[in-house]
C-alpha cells in the first residue's frame, strides 16, 4: 500500500513538473502545446476510487491551467478523462481479466493493450479540451487537427514514458 501510494505521488511530482517546467513552454507551429500530465490518471491503479480519479484529475488540470490561463479547460477535460476511464478500462478488458495487483502500465498490460488505453483516454481528453478552445463550429477542422496531432504526441510521450519506467512488470 505503502508502495504504491509512494509510486502515485512520484507520478504526479514527475509528471507535472514536466509538463509545467518543460512542456508548456512548447508550442507546436502556434498549433497545440504537447501534454503528458493525464498520464497521471492513466497511471493510477486500476481499483482507484472514482472519487479519487475525478480529484486527481481536478487537482493536476486545475494545476496546468492557473500555469496556462486556461480558466478551467483542462481541469474539465481532465475530469471528464477520468469519469470515463473506467468505462474504457472496462471496454478493453482482456479476456481473462485484470489481476487484482497490476496496474496500467506498459510493463503489465503490455504494448497493444497500453496503445489502446491511452490513444483512447487522450482522444477523449483532447476532444472535450479543444472543442472547449473553440466552442465554435466554424473553428472545427482546425480543432480536429489539434486533437489528431496532440493526440499523436501524447501518445508517443506515453510510450517513452512507458518504456523508460515501465519496462518490466512491478517496476516502479
Amino acid at each position: 500500500m505503502g508502495n504504491t501510494i509512494f509510486r502515485n505521488i512520484w507520478n504526479f511530482v514527475f509528471l507535472m513538473s514536466l509538463q509545467l517546467l518543460i512542456l508548456s513552454r512548447i508550442e507546436l507551429h502556434q498549433l497545440f502545446t504537447p501534454v503528458i500530465y493525464p498520464l497521471i490518471i492513466m497511471l493510477l491503479p486500476f481499483e482507484a476510487l472514482s472519487w479519487v480519479l475525478m480529484l486527481t484529475a481536478f487537482v493536476a488540470g486545475i494545476m496546468v491551467d492557473l500555469y496556462a490561463n486556461t480558466l478551467g479547460m483542462h481541469s474539465a477535460a481532465t475530469v471528464f478523462m477520468a469519469f470515463i476511464r473506467p468505462y474504457v478500462v472496462r471496454y478493453i478488458e482482456p479476456r481473462l481479466g485484470y489481476d487484482a495487483t497490476d496496474r496500467p502500465t506498459l510493463g503489465n498490460m503490455g504494448f497493444m493493450w497500453y496503445l489502446k488505453y491511452t490513444s483512447i483516454l487522450i482522444l477523449f481528453q483532447q476532444t472535450a479540451f479543444y472543442l472547449l478552445e473553440s466552442f465554435r463550429f466554424n473553428l472545427l477542422f482546425n480543432s480536429l487537427l489539434k486533437i489528431v496531432l496532440s493526440s499523436i504526441i501524447f501518445v508517443l510521450l506515453a510510450l517513452a514514458y512507458g518504456y523508460l519506467l515501465y519496462d518490466r512488470k512491478n517496476s516502479l
